[in-house]
């Protein structure tokens, strides 16, 4: 037993922290190149940084779904969602209080809430058709240009904005070379541990014989919601808790909108 677990093991465990450090290494990357192309930084900070924890989900769900196991992506759209809700919101508040003033973080999870029941109707015949993923898409690029233009039109001492243009100018300074590296680095080594571990995940769920959607709602679930772990504690060591939540709503705006397609 020990011996028929032991690789696909290593290779979840191993696959797991390099999802960690390359999401880090990526969104880094990103929002260098981002800067350097003289994007905004309200844009910057709404889609790289807010979008941006959400690459291990994307890419462990789309390989998961071309290698023939929508189970586990599914299992991991789900699951990565209530992880970020109990598990890292659960941790942050153990750290410090969090008070929710910004208006815009209010909005939006209304707006998360809307997208969640949208989801739920379109799974209730126990299917996902292509007209539902271009629906679910339409949703994410329209619930992101709301929230571009309601943070641009917002006052500027609302806390989310104060605190989305601090964490903006914190972003490491890297050349343009660089940037790139960092990438296009980060987001090769995110697709190699990402194989790792949906191999690793599929053989173990095999070996149990357990559906590979559990598998997906757990180890996976928990693994690929580590980043924005960090980023959660990050912010509310530095009382940034309406810079939390935000990225935490556009976390699962886009796990619902995106892995469910991919699905």
């Amino acid at each position: 037993m020990m011996s028929t677990l032991l690789l696909p093991s290593i290779l979840l465990i191993i696959g797991l922290a390099l999802l960690v450090w390359s999401s880090d290494i990526f969104i880094d990357g990103a929002a260098s190149v981002a800067k350097h192309q003289n994007i905004s930084p309200l844009v910057i900070g709404v889609v790289v940084l807010g979008f941006g924890t959400s690459m291990p989900e994307v890419v462990v769900a789309t390989l998961a779904s071309l290698e023939g196991s929508p189970g586990l992506a599914i299992g991991n759209a789900i699951g990565s969602n209530i992880a970020n809700i109990g598990l890292v919101l659960g941790i942050t508040a153990l750290i410090a209080p969090i008070m929710v003033k910004s208006i815009i973080v209010r909005r939006e999870l209304s707006l998360l809430l809307a997208i969640s029941f949208a989801v739920y109707f379109f799974i209730i015949d126990r299917q996902l058709s292509q007209i539902d993923g271009l629906v679910l898409v339409a949703l994410l690029i329209g619930a992101m240009y709301w929230m571009i233009k309601s943070n641009k039109n917002s006052d500027a001492k609302d806390p989310l904005s104060e605190e989305t243009k601090q964490e903006v100018e914190e972003i490491p300074q890297l050349s343009k070379k660089k940037s790139y590296a960092y990438l296009l680095g980060g987001l090769i080594v995110l697709m190699v541990s990402a194989k790792m571990m949906v191999s690793g995940a599929v053989d173990i769920a095999h070996y149990f014989e357990v559906p590979e959607v559990v598998i997906g709602l757990t180890i996976i679930a928990i693994g690929t919601s580590l980043p924005e772990l960090a980023a959660a504690i990050s912010a509310a060591a530095k009382n940034e808790a309406d810079l939390m939540i935000g990225n935490i709503v556009g976390s699962n705006l886009f796990n619902i909108s995106v892995l469910f397609t991919t699905s």
